[in-house]
This record gives structure tokens, sequence and C-alpha cells, in this order.
């Protein structure tokens, strides 16, 4: 995905993958007049995270070119999949786009705002780089899943969620109404998400 930023404010709404960006007016150095912002998302890849946090969204690369630092700070949101009560486990981790050596090394910052009422994590940034959200390990980790279908037909469905364990959701039936299907899953400690 890519977008021409240019001096007046602007807002993205990425929905299929999770992710808002608001820049307000007037954001780029004196010496740009416009800059071309690409968004790429990935779900996997040679990421480290902090040995006490686990990865709880997608990754978001940004890159904008020419590079810039903004005057004004963008507002970046990130869905998660962590459960609620759980929002005071999480932050914003950011890896360097220009790191020569793999794996990228993702670091918290400061500054991330998490809500018990919404799915996004907030943070206010002027310059790009990848992006996620990570989540304190827990002794007992619980993960938010919705399924949504369509009346009246079959449907089965498998998950597999961890590398080091056999845990496994599969269920099967018809389709009676319009309700999203809700999961809850639990990981004991010494299992790995795998995805989310």
């Amino acid at each position: 995905m890519t977008l021409e930023i240019a001096n007046s404010s602007q807002s993205v709404h990425w929905e299929d993958y999770g992710l808002k960006l608001s820049i307000p007016q007037d954001s780029l150095p004196p010496d740009i007049k416009s800059c071309t912002l690409t968004i790429k998302v990935s779900l996997s890849g040679q990421y480290q995270f902090p040995d006490d946090m686990e990865l709880v969204s997608p990754v978001f690369w940004l890159a904008c070119e020419p590079h810039c630092t903004f005057i004004h700070p963008l507002s970046l949101e990130i869905q998660h999949c962590a459960l609620p009560e759980n929002s005071n486990h999480l932050s914003i981790a950011r890896a360097l786009c220009t790191q020569r050596d793999l794996p990228y090394t993702f670091e918290a910052l400061p500054g991330g705002t998490f809500s018990q009422h919404s799915s996004y994590g907030i943070i206010a940034l002027k310059s790009f780089s990848l992006l996620s959200v990570v989540q304190k390990l827990l002794r007992q980790r619980r993960y938010l899943f919705e399924v949504f279908y369509i009346p009246g037909t079959e449907w089965d469905i498998h998950f597999v969620i961890t590398w080091h364990s056999t845990a496994h959701v599969k269920v099967r039936g018809s389709i009676l109404d319009h309700h999203p299907l809700k999961f809850v899953l639990i990981i004991a400690e010494s299992q790995r998400l795998l995805c989310c």
C-alpha cells in the first residue's frame, strides 16, 4: 500500500489488517513538499522481541521516501488480539528498517496507549520503522478470536495455535444466526504463540 503525503491532514484506515494512521496538517519539514509512504504487513519473519514479551499483532513496515522526521507527531493505531483485561501488559514495539543484521530486534516504546474498550493500541510518532504490538508474557495467556460466517452454511474450522503443544480447536456444525463465534484460547506458560 502506498500513500502520497503532502502538507494537508490525511488519514488511513487499513481495516483488513488493523492499521489506522492520522497525519496532521503541515507535518512535513519545510524542505520537503511531499513524500511517498509505503506500508507493508508481515505475519512472520526474522524478528526478535524482548525475552519477556510476545507478538500479538502483525508487524507493519512503514517507510517514507524521501526519509524524513515529521514536525508534528503522527497518530498510529495497531489492532491486536490480546484480551481487554490484559491491556496494561501491552506495548508498541519498534525495530529500525535500517538495521543491517538479522533478526530485526524490537524494543518496547514508551508512550503507547491501550484501553479495555478498544482492540487498538495508539502511539504518536515522528518517524517510521517496523512496528507491532507486544504483550508481556503471563503465567496463563488468553487470546480472543472471532469468526464471522454466512447464515445457513456448513462450516469446519481448525486453529493450530502453538509451536510445542497439541492446542487445537476443531468446530463443526450448521450456522443458524448472524452472530460471530467467539473463541477464547488459553495457552499454558510453557507454550509459545504461533499466530493470532
